[in-house]
């Protein structure tokens, strides 16, 4: 069971990302400019809310300013396929000369499991991920470890929170307890730790206060 504290840092924890990632809803067709001209842009199949993926793509407008149209399609493409929440992404046009892009979600709802032993200790993992939590591109994680020397709950918020720099941000935690042997005794520590990791487009920056 996690201790008071952990729980009110759990909370404090969604409450931060509920407060970023408050979006309005909008249509599926926007534009995006290129170094010849505006493109105008309709996805179209996907649940996962338009608004979101707006900024996902607009976070790259300076390198779509210096991209010519075919460019452009393709690096589109490739940033939407890089999300890792489709299974398809095709691009096409319209009659009206117009860029369509038909997208297919993937299963976003995996689970996380993992056993191995070597006949004197064992360990094992369970638990489950979820990358678009309610069509919001909000990541979500928990899982249980157990192990012969060691017992721990992990848990892990994340969102893509597209910028110029960043590419997602998320905050996790272990909370848990830990054994080792010494001189024919058995000793007890716990494991709290909180995390901070902010994902940035060329490298990961990453931040771990310790609890405990």
């Amino acid at each position: 069971m996690l201790s008071p504290q952990h729980r009110k840092r759990l909370v404090l924890c969604i409450l931060f990302f509920l407060t970023m990632t408050i979006v309005v809803a909008t249509d599926n067709s926007f534009e995006l400019t290129c170094q010849e001209k505006k493109l105008n842009i309709t996805i179209i199949g996907t649940k996962t809310k338009i608004s979101k993926l707006k900024k996902v793509i607009g976070s790259e407008a300076k390198m779509f300013a210096q991209m010519n149209e075919a460019q452009s399609v393709i690096h589109l493409q490739k940033i939407l396929q890089d999300t890792g929440l489709f299974s398809t992404v095709k691009v096409g046009y319209n009659p009206e000369g117009n860029i369509v892009v038909t997208i297919v979600d993937t299963f976003t709802l995996l689970p996380i499991i993992n056993f191995s032993t070597n006949l004197e200790n064992f360990s094992y993992t369970a638990g489950v991920s979820e990358s678009d939590l309610f069509n919001n591109m909000w990541q979500v994680a928990g899982a249980w470890s157990q192990s012969s020397s060691s017992n721990s709950l992990f848990y892990s918020l994340g969102v893509a929170y597209p910028t110029e720099d960043i590419q997602s941000i998320s905050v996790g935690g272990v909370h848990g307890d830990s054994y080792f042997y010494f001189q024919k005794k058995w000793y007890q520590f716990e494991i709290d730790d909180v995390f901070l990791t902010i994902r940035l487009k060329d490298i990961i920056y990453h931040v771990k206060f310790n609890y405990g």
